[in-house]
């Protein structure tokens, strides 16, 4: 549940700095209940094209004193993640999974809330949360990429992230206000976007999916590398008893492997 001035300050963070990636941490009170209440966000000062400002020093030291702050007050809010813009859900990489499997293994309740900026241009209001399923957190923790242990664990693109529903609540004074407009001045709004322009923004979600789904090949590809390549290098030593019975020399031998080691180079997700 999120207060709605919480939800207009992250808009117009976004909106000032468009197209830029902007974020910030989200304070706020776990209510043990099943639902946590978000009732601040700051913008963190400083960011970078990939999205991942919790990799930037100097804001996790604004994140740390703004925590000492709240707790020389006796405040009770404590940190719950943090939110970040993004451009037709762009917003999937390696340094954000590895960010919020970080923060998720400190505090479980925590997410990552997207706000969609280039939505917000044709009039549309796009918040989401999302945090990390638990099979992925399985996965991170055993730092084990293999192709057996993925699906074993029942890991798949559809399922790394999951999402939390979000409530937007409104102050009672303001609810009050907004009833006293009347219906009429809410009719009063143009049309947000032709058809082209939809059709341009489904064009752009499509694209960037492929390019995220391209990413997570990538990641899974790296760590898989990382995680065998000593025991995937075949050497001139472990060839030599496989192929002793078939006649094979040396230079037959010394040539498979070559062979061998750049089929692995050229391979690609």
């Amino acid at each position: 549940m999120s207060q709605s001035y919480v939800a207009l300050k992250i808009v117009k963070h976004a909106a000032e700095n468009y197209p830029q990636t902007v974020a910030g941490p989200l304070l706020g009170v776990d209510l043990q209940t099943g639902l946590i209440k978000i009732t601040q966000s700051y913008s963190f000062p400083y960011t970078n094209e990939d999205g991942t400002p919790l990799r930037i020093r100097h804001n996790v030291r604004f994140q740390d004193d703004l925590l000492n702050h709240f707790k020389e007050t006796k405040s009770a809010v404590s940190n719950l993640g943090w939110y970040q813009s993004s451009q037709n859900g762009n917003f999937i990489n390696e340094y954000v999974l590895d960010s919020l499997a970080s923060i998720q293994l400190k505090n479980n309740n925590s997410f990552l809330l997207i706000h969609d900026s280039s939505k917000a241009r044709y009039g549309v209001l796009s918040l989401r949360a999302f945090r990390l399923s638990e099979a992925f957190i399985k996965v991170f923790i055993k730092n084990d990429y293999k192709i057996e242990s993925i699906n074993e664990i029942g890991l798949t693109f559809d399922n790394i992230l999951e999402e939390i529903p979000i409530q937007i609540h409104n102050n009672h004074l303001i609810s009050l206000y907004l009833a006293g407009l009347g219906s009429t001045h809410f009719n009063k709004t143009d049309q947000l976007s032709t058809s082209s322009n939809k059709t341009k923004i489904t064009e752009q979600s499509v694209e960037n999916l492929i390019e995220n789904v391209d990413e997570l090949s990538n990641f899974y590809y790296q760590q898989y590398k990382k995680k065998n390549q000593n025991s995937n290098e075949l050497t001139l030593q472990e060839w030599l008893p496989i192929t002793g019975g078939i006649n094979y020399t040396s230079e037959d031998v010394q040539q498979q492997v070559l062979t061998q080691f750049l089929t692995d180079s050229s391979i690609r997700p």
